[in-house]
C-alpha cells in the first residue's frame, strides 16, 4: 500500500514484522534451504525461513515448515500476501520480474539488503498480478 500523501510504500504488519526479524541479528543467515544447520552446526535460516519462523503458522519439523523446504509454503505466502513463494521483486521502470528474494539471498545479499528491499514495495503482491 502506498502513502496517499508521501507516496512511499507501507509494509504490512506481517511485513513490517519481517523486515523488523531480519535486521534484529537474531538469526543467522544460511542459503539453499529455509532452515538448517551450517558448518558449525548452528541452526540458520534464509530470508524466506525467517518468514516462517516469525509467522506463528507451524512449528519446524523434519518435513521443514508445512512441508516447504526450500520457498515459502502457501500459508506464509498468504499471510504476506506476495504474488510467489520465493518473493518475486519487480523492477518498476520496465514492470517486469527481474529476480527474487531467495535468489539474492543465496548470492550473498545480506538480511540487512533483503529487509531494504521488503521496505522499498520491490516484492510484486498477490493484488498487483
Amino acid at each position: 500500500m502506498l502513502d496517499p500523501k508521501t507516496g512511499k510504500y507501507i509494509p504490512s504488519e506481517f511485513e513490517a514484522e519481517l523486515i523488523k526479524a531480519l535486521r534484529s541479528g537474531k538469526y543467522r543467515q544460511l542459503k539453499g534451504v529455509l532452515r538448517g544447520f551450517n558448518v558449525n552446526k548452528e541452526i540458520g535460516f534464509c530470508c524466506l525461513g525467517v518468514a516462517c519462523d516469525i509467522s506463528g503458522l507451524s512449528v519446524w519439523n523434519y518435513s521443514g515448515y508445512l512441508g516447504d523446504h526450500t520457498s515459502l509454503p502457501r500459508a506464509v505466502k498468504e499471510k504476506l500476501n506476495w504474488s510467489s513463494e520465493n518473493g518475486y521483486i519487480r523492477d518498476y521502470e520496465d514492470d517486469i520480474y527481474v529476480t527474487d528474494l531467495a535468489v539474492l539471498n543465496d548470492m550473498g545479499f545480506t538480511f540487512d539488503q533483503i529487509a531494504d528491499i521488503i521496505e522499498a514495495g520491490l516484492i510484486v503482491h498477490q493484488d498487483e498480478i
